[in-house]
């Protein structure tokens, strides 16, 4: 039997600021509230609900079918999710549109 697994396919941005959000916000000013954060760095993962699931299940020998849309930016993604046992045939790459992306900044 096949398992097909539809959802999302990202890549994560992840960034930590090395202060306090809560040191650049003023109170009385929220309604025109403008911040920039200067980060030490930025660390990229592979990302994506159903990416995630599919990487799971072809390390354990499933060998699913991961069905979604990703941009032309996902080419080395995808090799690493068939090297891992990720059938991509089904992934619709748009050649207009760019892959998922998440971005978070955390602060200490």
């Amino acid at each position: 039997m096949r398992i097909v697994i539809t959802g999302s396919i990202a890549t994560d941005h992840l960034m930590t600021f090395p202060g306090r959000f809560s040191d650049s916000i003023v109170l009385d000013k929220l309604d025109a509230i403008s911040l920039s954060f200067l980060v030490d760095e930025l660390e990229i993962r592979r990302g994506g609900v159903a990416a995630n699931i599919s990487f799971g299940m072809g390390m354990l020998g499933l060998r699913p079918i991961l069905v979604g849309a990703v941009g032309p930016d996902f080419a080395d993604y995808q090799s690493w999710l068939q090297r891992h046992g990720v059938d991509t045939d089904s992934v619709h790459v748009s050649e207009v549109r760019h892959t998922a992306r998440f971005v978070c900044t955390t602060d200490e």
